[in-house]
This record gives structure tokens, sequence and C-alpha cells, in this order.
């Protein structure tokens, strides 16, 4: 388990280090057909939505043959699901950059950006129900004043956001767009929920188990996948100016996804799950 945590801590230092260098040491643009352009960020962006697809074909390998014959098939099957809908639409969103119509472009966004607000419903589920299963995981159960601290600590992130957008849009409302602040600000408020329901468990004093570590590193990417969702949103609601925070997104959606396929292989080599 050490040589195989090691492999994965080089391969996140790795794809991190060629995505800050795509960065700082662009690739010179090629055009290919139709006068499509292929260059650096293209290439980040192929590289996320591998390590996307790959963590969602990991848990689809881990996961299928458990079905929801226990409480955490089922939990893991929204695992999946999130995995499933996120990687699709980052593979949309990808695919539209190599089209030459608008109206594709445009029907390919909408599409995408309904995968990515679909994918938190399963995610909500999985996340109530280790919230309700607690008791398998922790060695006592997660304390009333922990959830009240994570609802006050994440959603005033939120309250924060609302804030901003309503001042710096009042001073700036010739650089905002309504729908898309409006976009991105329902992506926010979805990734807050999820550090809502999340945080407890992250806090939380697991017991030790292949099992029980899974679910705390599962925990710990949603996290980092939360926390670059915002980032990135931060940065669109500037048309990408504020360019290191979408650097800083695109490196901390690969950690978030390699971490989300890390805790699959473990998974799969368990023999059966406990039916609880």
């Amino acid at each position: 388990m050490l040589n195989l945590s090691g492999r994965f801590i080089a391969l996140i230092l790795l794809i991190s280090l060629v995505q800050l260098l795509l960065k700082f040491l662009p690739l010179p643009n090629m055009v290919l057909f139709n006068n499509i352009v292929l260059n650096s960020e293209v290439v980040a962006e192929t590289i996320l939505v591998s390590s996307a697809l790959v963590a969602f074909a990991l848990w689809i390998y881990a996961t299928v043959p458990y079905g929801f014959r226990s409480v955490f098939g089922r939990i893991f099957m929204g695992v999946v699901l999130f995995l499933g809908f996120e990687s699709v639409g980052e593979l949309l969103f990808l695919i539209s950059r190599f089209t030459s119509s608008i109206e594709v472009e445009a029907l390919l966004h909408v599409i995408g950006g309904f995968l990515f607000v679909a994918g938190y419903l399963p995610l909500y589920a999985s996340l109530l129900m280790l919230l309700c299963e607690q008791r398998v995981l922790t060695r006592k159960p997660i304390e009333s004043a922990n959830v009240f601290a994570s609802v006050i600590f994440v959603g005033t992130l939120g309250l924060v956001w609302a804030y901003f957008v309503l001042f710096a849009s009042r001073f700036l409302s010739g650089a905002f767009n309504f729908y898309a602040v409006l976009a991105y600000t329902l992506y926010v408020v979805f990734d807050v929920v999820a550090l809502m329901l999340i945080t407890p468990l992250v806090t939380a004093d697991f017991r030790h188990g292949v099992l029980q570590v899974c679910i705390r590193e599962l925990m710990v990417a949603v996290a980092v996948y939360a926390a670059a969702d915002i980032f990135l949103n931060f940065s669109l609601l500037f048309g990408g100016k504020v360019w290191f925070m979408k650097t800083l997104a695109t490196v901390m959606y690969t950690i978030a996804y390699i971490f989300l396929a890390k805790p699959s292989i473990a998974v799969a080599r368990i023999e059966r799950m406990t039916i609880v």
C-alpha cells in the first residue's frame, strides 16, 4: 500500500508540474483541420479529462460487482455517477474546442453545464448515507458541534461569495454578464453544500481499516474538487483574467481526480463488503 501511495504522489507531482510548465512555457499554437488551434491550454484540459475518465473507469470496476447489495455499494455507486457526470461534462467542454460551429459549441456547453450540476445529486445522496452510517466508520459518533461549526464556517464562504458578487457587479457592471454570474453562483452554491456535508466526515475520528481509509481519502478528494470548482468560478467571473486562479483550479481538479481514483483500487481488492 505504501508503494502504491508513493506512485500516486509521484504521478500527482508529475502531472501538476507538466500543467504548470504548460502555463509558464506555453507550446506554440498548431493549427489543425478546420482552423482548430491546438495549444498548451488544450493539452492541459486533455490531461484533466483523461484523469477524470480514468477515475470513472476505476470506480466502475470497483463498484459494479457490489451493486446495491449493501449500504456501501450504494454509497460508492453515488460516487460513480458523480464521476460519470463530471467526466462526461469535462469531455464535452473539451470537444467543444474542436468544433467550428458556434451553435454546436453552445449546445455542448449547455449539456456539459447541466451534467456538472446533475452530478452533485448522487454525490449528496452518498454523503447523506455516510453521515447516517457513520457508526461503521468512526470511533465515536460525529458531535453535533462539529456539524454546527461546519455549517457556519463553510456557509460563510457562500455568504462572502454572494456579497462579493453583489458588491463587484455594482461597480463593474460592464464586465459582468447576468446569466454567467448566475451560473457561476449556482456552481459555488453546490460546492458549498458539498463542503458542509463533507467537513464533519473529514474531521471525524475514523476507525482503522481499509474501507475506512478509502472513505476518508474519498472525502478529502471531493473536498479538493469542490475547492477547485470555487477557484475556477472565481476566475471565470472575471473572464479568466485571474489566470493563476484558473491554473490552480486545473491542477487541483487533476489532483482531486487522482485521489478519487486511488481508493477504488483498494475497494476492488476487498473480497466482500460489510452488509449493513
